[in-house]
């Protein structure tokens, strides 16, 4: 064993491959933002643009989370949520509500606020979805937005 070795004296062999976080934290931070891009090709939330077209692409609880969190907190706002309360709110687990918002996350949908791991802002209005996303539905949805027309 080499000096430059954590000390693990003490330590349940049970603790030490746990993971770091083993469950959910007491507060999460959610937040809504209006995109600072508004132009024409950017959709409410609520719109039927994103039922049709994103929600093929993110799965239901991405896009419910994106809903209640702005149908929750308006415009420009934030607040602490317990994790726990609010996946009740939606019908799913805590883990289940972590992966939503890594969803959110990766498709750019919402943003990390601050260096926090539990703060997220979710974006009030998203975009049109990208050729390369469109060519990856299936044939009637792809179908249904070249032909799309907002209401």
């Amino acid at each position: 064993m080499s000096d430059d070795a954590p000390d693990r004296a003490g330590v349940e062999v049970g603790e030490a491959l746990a993971p770091a976080r083993t469950r959910a934290p007491d507060v999460m931070m959610l937040g809504v933002m209006r995109s600072p891009f508004e132009t024409g090709l950017w959709r409410p939330v609520d719109s039927l643009y994103v039922e049709t077209f994103w929600l093929p692409v993110l799965g239901p609880t991405a896009v419910l989370l994106a809903r209640r969190v702005t149908l929750l907190l308006g415009e420009f706002a934030w607040r602490r949520f317990d994790p726990n309360v609010l996946a009740a709110l939606l019908g799913v687990n805590t883990r289940t509500l972590r992966m939503a918002c890594r969803r959110l996350a990766l498709y750019s949908l919402a943003r990390p606020w601050t260096d926090w791991d539990d703060a997220l802002l979710v974006l009030s209005v998203w975009p049109r979805l990208y050729p390369r996303r469109v060519e990856r539905l299936p044939e009637l949805l792809q179908a249904a937005h070249a032909g799309w027309v907002d209401p």
